[in-house]
């Protein structure tokens, strides 16, 4: 209740959400107290679940949405004035599953729609020296700092918004805990990490 109260008071037209823990009962419920249309992927066994709510009244239309069945993935396809959107809310595998990367890059590369946003907690950083303030375990899968989020990007080509519009700046990370002033937070956990991603392709 808090987080829908929060986002009413921010006057989001699109949310994106992940580690919910909603089972698949907690989305039925979800419908009755959001004020719009309710998309995601439940949790299984409390764990994982992603959210998306539309506000009441959004001026694009939902034409499909469909999900993973593991609470890790969901995807709807928005069609607008300038063309057909599909986006793509993602929570990363804690464990660092190199099979969920590559299963996701199928998808999104194999999407038919040609603007794509792909937006989430992947628990995983994409520049072990610009996204890292200290050592953790996220993304330590690869040589020279190159991690499969990384990879996933470059496969997919697709870009982070916040790096794309300050390339030289140094993220702000907040230690976990702490409330960010945005939907999608730049956040950590258990360390000073930069793991929530808005992505989108390099020719947008």
């Amino acid at each position: 209740m808090m987080v829908l109260r929060h986002l009413k008071r921010l006057g989001a037209d699109l949310a994106l959400l992940q580690e919910t823990h909603l089972t698949e009962n907690d989305f039925f419920r979800m419908k009755r107290l959001w004020v719009g249309e309710v998309y995601g992927s439940s949790a299984v066994g409390s764990k994982a679940g992603v959210l998306t709510l539309i506000k009441k009244g959004f001026p694009y239309k939902v034409l499909a949405h469909d999900e993973d069945g593991t609470g890790r993935c969901s995807h709807i396809q928005l069609t607008t004035s300038s063309g057909d959107i599909s986006v793509y809310n993602v929570y990363g595998s804690n464990d660092q599953d190199a099979n969920f990367f590559s299963s996701l890059g199928v998808r999104i590369l194999t999407d038919p729609v040609d603007m794509r946003l792909v937006e989430g907690d992947f628990n995983e950083v994409v520049d072990k020296r610009e996204d890292r303030a200290r050592g953790t375990s996220y993304g330590d899968s690869g040589p020279m700092g190159i991690t499969r989020l990384h990879s996933l990007l470059t496969d997919t080509g697709m870009r982070d918004v916040w790096r794309l519009y300050n390339p030289e700046d140094e993220i702000k990370l907040r230690p976990a805990g702490h409330p960010s002033p945005a939907i999608v937070s730049i956040h950590a956990e258990k360390a000073f990490d930069n793991v929530d991603w808005f992505s989108i392709p390099l020719d947008w």
